[in-house]
């Protein structure tokens, strides 16, 4: 690659570890070649160094990477002035050789001569990416965060930003990822009983495209999810902390929950189950804090799995009872059992098969201006489900096929403790055959199957999620009689 002379080979340190960012000071690090590009016009990479050295990228936002490292600084500057406002006047792009190199040659400002800032962060200590504000890997622990200043649009993002920042320094958060199910599974195998929303389960959280991150302070597991909010900002939405013994002090539960609140301005605590709220509820009001019901739309149904397994009850369940045994009788499905123990490649193909046909019968393109709509949401959830489905010992599900076609998919997970299945996954194919029998009844066929298939698990509960405020998936949950409408509350300041 073409450098500038007039300034210095960028090296990273073998010890560094970057992560939640998008760019850095005034270079984009990319996978292509390994290589580290001057900033020219804004990308939107997360970049990850792994402990090795290593790197990938995931992508958040995209504008276009290019650059034209031929063209003179000059008409550099005006493309990126053009495209990102905030950068400032003065070029200070940071050189590079031919490719990316580790190298134990530190850049921290202090120990190159003749530059006052960071070559990074530009003495501010912070790193941005739009959304996940990240601590300056090069600069040191001690850095005083009272003598920030950044150039912003306003000055109560940036402090807002700050904070964000404050709370990372003060706490050891950690990406959740896959790997850490083993090692955190005690907290939620005795708290899930307790918290009991399906927001908190484990999978929920990995799978789901909100990022999370979780630390592990007094004893208590305490996990956050970035919510971007309509200010351009966002803030920090926490569970309630888990535990892997039901604790004797909820005082001390109740105080690092504030101590939390503290260290992020603007966060709350949400997804609290009515049950565990009564568990901290007495000593809410002693710390300056309140619990409040979340929107409706948020909380999950609950029914009898024997009332749900037999569907009857009522005018309504024996109607569904009905339509599931004509489609059982007409078309003769196949139901076939999932677990982490039987899975292979062949069940994974057929299992996308139906979630990648239920996105086309319901209209929805991959790479569509409706790309975040809630369907396809649920359809990248559903797919990493499936990708690492047989890494989460509790997960069960039935695949239905009709002469050989896969026509349904069931993803469920046991919760032992609160004798409880959490339905993640219900999906059924109404137009894969053109009659009117076989769209009314497959729905109800594909609840019956996998709770027919699993009842030897031992649960008498089943959790079907919250309706999302839609009108008709609320109505069709409805007709199943929940036995429970499960609250979900806020804890914030008073």
């Amino acid at each position: 690659m073409p450098t500038d002379p007039r300034v210095p080979p960028l090296f990273l340190g073998s010890a560094c570890k970057h992560s939640s960012y998008a760019f850095v000071g005034r270079f984009v690090a990319t996978e292509s070649q390994n290589e580290v590009k001057p900033l020219a016009v804004v990308s939107d990479s997360e970049t990850v160094y792994g402990s090795e050295g290593n790197r990938h990228e995931r992508q958040a936002w995209r504008l276009d990477p290019d650059c034209d490292l031929d063209s003179d600084w000059d008409s550099v500057l005006e493309e990126v002035e053009t495209e990102y406002g905030r950068i400032s006047q003065e070029i200070d792009l940071v050189g590079v050789e031919d490719t990316y190199q580790l190298s134990d040659v530190s850049t921290a400002a202090t120990e190159w001569e003749g530059y006052e800032r960071c070559i990074l962060c530009s003495g501010s200590g912070l790193l941005f990416a739009g959304f996940l504000p990240d601590l300056c890997p090069l600069c040191p622990d001690e850095y005083e965060f009272s003598d920030i200043t950044v150039e912003s649009d306003t000055s109560a993002e940036v402090e807002y930003q700050v904070d964000n920042c404050k709370a990372a320094k003060a706490w050891n958060w950690k990406e959740l990822t896959l790997e850490d199910e083993p090692h955190l599974r005690p907290y939620f195998t005795e708290s899930l009983v307790w918290a009991s929303s399906s927001e908190v389960y484990f999978t929920d959280l990995v799978h789901r495209s909100c990022p999370a991150s979780y630390a592990i302070e007094e004893g208590l597991l305490l996990v956050r999810r970035w919510e971007d909010t309509k200010n351009g900002c966002g803030k920090w939405l926490l569970l309630p902390p888990l535990f892997k013994a039901l604790p004797n002090d909820f005082e001390r539960v109740a105080a690092v929950m504030r101590v939390a609140l503290e260290l992020m301005p603007g966060s709350c605590f949400d997804v609290v189950s009515e049950k565990y709220l009564s568990l901290i509820h007495n000593h809410l009001s002693d710390l300056g804090l309140t619990a409040q019901p979340t929107d409706p739309a948020e909380w999950d149904y609950i029914y009898s799995s024997q009332e749900l397994m037999s569907l009857d009850g009522s005018s309504s369940l024996k109607e569904k009872r009905r339509r599931a045994r004509t489609f059982e009788n007409r078309y003769a499905p196949k139901v076939i059992p999932l677990s982490p123990n039987s899975w292979s490649e062949s069940l994974l193909d057929r299992c996308r098969t139906v979630a990648e046909s239920w996105v086309m019968e319901n209209g929805v393109k991959v790479g569509s201006a409706e790309e975040d709509s809630e369907c396809l949401r649920d359809h990248r959830f559903t797919l990493s489900l499936l990708e690492h489905f047989v890494e989460h010992p509790n997960m069960r599900g039935t695949l239905i096929e009709v002469e050989g076609q896969p026509v349904a998919l069931a993803l469920v997970e046991l919760e032992h403790g609160g004798r409880m299945l959490l339905s993640h996954v219900e999906k059924s194919l109404l137009k894969a055959v053109p009659d009117s029998a076989f769209a009314r009844g497959i729905y109800p066929f594909n609840i019956r199957a996998y709770l027919q298939q699993w009842s030897v698990e031992g649960f008498d509960f089943v959790n079907r999620e919250s309706d999302d405020g839609i009108p008709g998936l609320r109505e069709s949950k409805n007709l199943y009689k929940p036995m429970e409408w499960r609250k979900k509350f806020i804890i914030s300041w008073r």
